[in-house]
């Protein structure tokens, strides 16, 4: 899934990656986001390890000539989609891990 849009964020933060970069699991790096941002994002809909739907997504987000790189928390809510473009992969055997 591919995401175009325009995000109304009110205190949330996005994680820009893990703080050392081989530890398992990761210790997150968390970016504070607040305002109206600029977004490009990539997401995917996988089956969990218990089977059950999982959901990620990472985003490109800028605003006044600043961009954050990172993927978005729970609480960041959008409120305006200018465009939304969803594709569906069949036939693979995916899950989605974390480790």
């Amino acid at each position: 899934m591919v995401l175009f849009c325009w995000w109304g964020v009110s205190k949330r933060q996005v994680v820009v990656g893990p703080r050392v970069s081989d530890q398992c699991p990761p210790d997150a790096m968390l970016l504070p986001i607040d305002g109206a941002h600029e977004v490009v994002g990539v997401g995917v809909l996988a089956p969990g390890e218990n089977g059950k739907s999982r959901y990620a997504h990472t985003a490109a987000m800028g605003r006044s000539g600043k961009t954050t790189t990172g993927c978005i928390r729970p609480g960041v809510k959008t409120w305006l989609v200018a465009e939304a473009i969803v594709y569906e992969i069949t036939g693979i055997d995916a899950t989605r891990i974390f480790r």
